[in-house]
């Protein structure tokens, strides 16, 4: 009876201490938001619509009156001289130099939309790559997801062991007396000894482990996790096998719809563009009136028209190239959902795998409680050696690891088919 309340007292202290004396709780939804907030990433959508705003603004000013100040002089050899025999009208002697200055402006009013694709395309542009850090989120929180399991892992692994820790401490005690009665050999206390420093040394290699793995979960998530619990998620049903919400379908779909958009671009550079221009400055000698060798001003103003209306077909061999990118595209979406399903499937063969091995893990356990009882009271009837208790104990201490892990390993590949999957 002494012997069965000092090891519930020694259990409900070890309970207390995993149990109840923890620090703040951490959840893994808490570690992903924290991970993508507080990476680099996650500035780049406030970074990409500032620049998709600039490039609208300026696309904006695309059809704005355009404003030139051009200044030329220059001399020549010879130029024109005409002497006309009719007493009214002078004699043409133009100078061999002349000086022009002028502002030039042209006012494109129908540009075939062009400005309208080219904002069209930016958007698309903007809208791909922050699909594309969606998607580099997904591989950062399947990596948060590792780190924050393996860490549950390493503190079941060390609560086992010091629970085991506890048992031995207290076969410790049932064997001094027992050596106090002359029932036992001081070498049996010896291999308890023995064994408590194995276990203390596991505990403390694991807690190294431990320490290593809560740097790379600060480093992902920002979260300081010493002297605080992880909670272990409550993944439920297994996740349905759908990809529909991975962010790499909009980017197959929006690049398909950028292509489209580009065609349009390509056909709108084509059209007729109609303009309105004006011209005025001041030249020597003016520019319109051979008669005037004088600065003087001068002034144009009028509409103009261009089509290029022959290109040697360049427009239609970059329409094919970009058919040819899309069917691009089209094959990078099939190997894309490829990839996903074997990952997929890799996922799942291991969850099936360890579900199998968790079905028989509580017998094995429980089996070996068993025999470990039996084990404990032939050493007490002199019928076993403490070797015997001990190796026996051992093996239920692996039994239970191994359940541990296997639990939590289903948990943890659930939870990645999950975010494989991109689903919440």
């Amino acid at each position: 009876m002494i012997k069965k309340i000092t090891i519930y007292t020694f259990l409900m202290f070890s309970l207390f201490r995993f149990g109840f004396a923890q620090g703040d709780l951490v959840t893994l939804q808490m570690a992903l938001d924290s991970a993508v907030s507080s990476n680099p990433l996650s500035e780049r959508p406030e970074l990409l619509a500032q620049k998709l705003n600039l490039h609208k603004k300026r696309l904006s000013k695309h059809n704005l009156p355009d404003v030139n100040w051009i200044t030329q002089a220059t001399i020549q050899s010879e130029n024109i001289s005409l002497d006309i025999p009719i007493p009214s009208i002078k004699p043409i002697d133009l100078p061999l130099y002349n000086f022009n200055t002028y502002l030039e402006s042209s006012y494109l009013i129908y540009d075939g939309d062009i400005k309208g694709k080219l904002i069209d395309n930016e958007k698309l542009k903007t809208e791909i790559s922050q699909l594309q850090i969606l998607s580099r989120f997904i591989e950062l929180k399947s990596q948060v997801v590792d780190v924050y399991y393996s860490i549950l892992i390493l503190d079941k692994q060390i609560q086992i062991l010091d629970s085991t820790l506890i048992v031995f401490e207290t076969q410790k005690n049932i064997v001094k007396n027992a050596i106090e009665n002359g029932v036992a050999l001081n070498s049996d206390l010896e291999k308890i000894n023995i064994e408590i420093i194995k276990h203390e040394q596991k505990i403390s290699s694991i807690k190294s482990k431990k320490e290593i793995h809560e740097t790379i979960f600060k480093n992902l998530t920002g979260i300081d996790i010493k002297d605080k619990t992880l909670q272990k998620p409550n993944i439920g049903v297994k996740p349905k096998l759908t990809w529909s919400a991975r962010p790499e379908f909009l980017i197959f779909s929006t690049k398909d719809n950028l292509i489209d958009n580009s065609v349009k671009l390509i056909t709108a550079k084509k059209k007729p563009k109609i303009a309105l221009f004006a011209r005025g400055g001041l030249a020597y000698p003016h520019p319109f009136d051979f008669f005037k060798d004088e600065i003087s001003p001068y002034g144009i103003a009028g509409v103009k028209m261009m089509w290029n209306i022959w290109d040697w077909k360049k427009a239609s061999v970059d329409k094919q190239k970009l058919l040819v990118e899309k069917s691009f595209t089209e094959n990078e979406r099939k190997i894309f959902e490829e990839k996903m399903k074997l990952q997929t499937d890799k996922l799942n063969g291991e969850i099936k795998s360890l579900e199998e091995y968790a079905a028989y893990d509580d017998e094995l356990i429980k089996k070996q409680k068993s025999i470990i009882e039996i084990q404990n009271n032939q050493y007490l009837n002199g019928i076993a050696t403490i070797s015997e208790l001990i190796r026996e104990k051992n093996k239920g201490l692996v039994f239970e690891i191994s359940s541990a892990i296997n639990k939590l390993n289903i948990s943890r590949l659930m939870y990645k088919l999950k975010i494989l999957q991109n689903q919440k």
